[in-house]
């Protein structure tokens, strides 16, 4: 079995569970495919939030079919993996309170008043308003998986052109806030009618794994990274590496209906342009949003499929 509470179908069969212990001091869960045969190029797949090493189910199989061997971890802070601080006044080596700065307090000042969800992920309320949230933790995850989806239609992304507070605004509520909405309330809102959360993509089923795991778990681990993120001491640590670039081959996949493709305005065209020394191209997968590997697996496979072909399994 991949989880207790999932029986493996036939596209899970290939995939294990397993821990390994001293990770950095962590004790990684991983899903991991393809481990029959010894000396296969590996292929990492790491989540997002609020994932799990399962968001990788649709994967896993279809690369290690074509050679490879597959590893996808629960993050630091996410799932089975242990050793992390779950504490919101744990130290995160070491950042302090979430960085406000003006772009908080220009946002602030639009009528009506927003905030950054990044921002509202660095407070010590997030995890619990969404937790123990009124429509449950099943339906929060129901709901906020379905409105970044291409599910729904209200998703309909475009480039930014600047980092300006009413440019920012232009992205859908559960980016880009109400001041004082939290974002259980925030999705609620977004998504109120029940009849419209069907979905073929994630079944109910599939949804518990979620459901049961950041009910045992909590947020806290996964929020740890967006306080980091937002924290002035943690941004200048990175500039030791201003200017350098990725030199490794690289592509850009996500689906059509994404915002979080354009969240950061300029960043895309960096990557294409500067940051990536051997980019290969951006792909935009129709009929996905946020979840495009669970979304559109397929395609999302046969485009990692043809990049590693061409550029990481040796003699091609």
């Amino acid at each position: 079995m991949i989880y207790p509470e999932l029986p493996p179908g036939k596209a899970e069969a290939a995939v294990r569970s397993r821990m390994i212990a001293n990770v950095n001091g962590l004790d990684m869960h991983v899903l991991e495919a393809g481990f029959e045969t010894a000396g296969r190029p590996c292929v990492l797949l790491l989540h997002g939030f609020p994932e799990l090493a399962f968001s990788w189910r649709k994967v896993m199989p279809a690369l290690a079919a074509s050679g490879f061997h597959v590893v996808a971890p629960d993050q630091r802070g996410y799932g089975r993996s242990t050793g992390w601080d779950d504490r919101y006044d744990g130290d995160l080596a070491a950042p302090d309170a979430p960085r406000t700065g003006s772009l908080a307090d220009a946002l602030a000042a639009l009528v009506p008043p927003r905030k950054h969800y990044q921002w509202y992920y660095s407070t010590r309320a997030a995890d619990e308003d969404m937790r123990f949230c009124k429509q449950g933790i099943h339906a929060f995850l129901r709901g906020y998986y379905h409105c970044k989806s291409a599910d729904w239609q209200a998703n309909k992304p475009r480039a930014l052109t600047s980092w300006a507070a009413i440019e920012l605004a232009r992205m859908p509520k559960y980016y880009i806030m109400d001041l004082e909405k939290n974002m259980a309330e925030t999705v609620e809102e977004l998504v109120p009618d029940a009849d419209r959360l069907s979905c073929a993509w994630l079944t109910d089923e599939e949804l518990r794994v979620y459901a049961d795991e950041f009910s045992r778990t909590s947020f806290q681990g996964g929020l740890q990274w967006y306080r980091n993120a937002t924290d002035a001491k943690a941004a200048m640590q990175l500039q030791t590496y201003a200017g350098r670039r990725i030199e490794v081959p690289c592509c850009f996949i996500a689906g059509a209906r994404d915002w979080g493709s354009y969240q950061s305005p300029g960043a895309l065209q960096s990557m294409a342009e500067s940051a990536c020394a051997r980019f290969q191209g951006a792909h935009f997968i129709e009929g996905a949003g946020h979840w495009v590997q669970q979304e559109q697996p397929a395609a999302v496979n046969e485009l990692l499929l043809r990049f590693l072909a061409r550029e990481l399994v040796p003699g091609n």
